[in-house]
């Protein structure tokens, strides 16, 4: 092929984005001993449109302990998404 015999020229422009486009995380941690309790949660995500959400709570007392976590993450980029979640529960019942 001659590169003079080329009858057009077409120019091609990509969209400026990240490749992969939207990412989430999540983490939820409990753990219950006798008179304590811990819950953690971690979310995370990145993209055009995102939404995050934890939800912690412990209880306790002399006989019953618990812990309870939850994590939420969505995000959105044109038609790319992605979605993750994680729950932890922990219990202790004591004499």
């Amino acid at each position: 092929m001659i590169i003079d015999d080329l009858k057009f020229l077409e120019i091609a422009e990509f969209k400026n984005t990240i490749i992969g486009g939207v990412s989430t995380s999540v983490d939820a941690q409990t753990y219950v001993s006798q008179g304590s309790a811990y819950a953690t949660a971690n979310a995370s995500a990145s993209g055009k449109s995102t939404y995050t959400s934890t939800d912690t709570n412990t209880y306790t007392d002399k006989y019953v302990n618990s812990a309870y976590a939850n994590a939420e993450a969505s995000a959105k980029d044109g038609n790319k998404s992605s979605n993750s979640w994680a729950t932890s529960f922990s219990l202790g019942i004591y004499d």
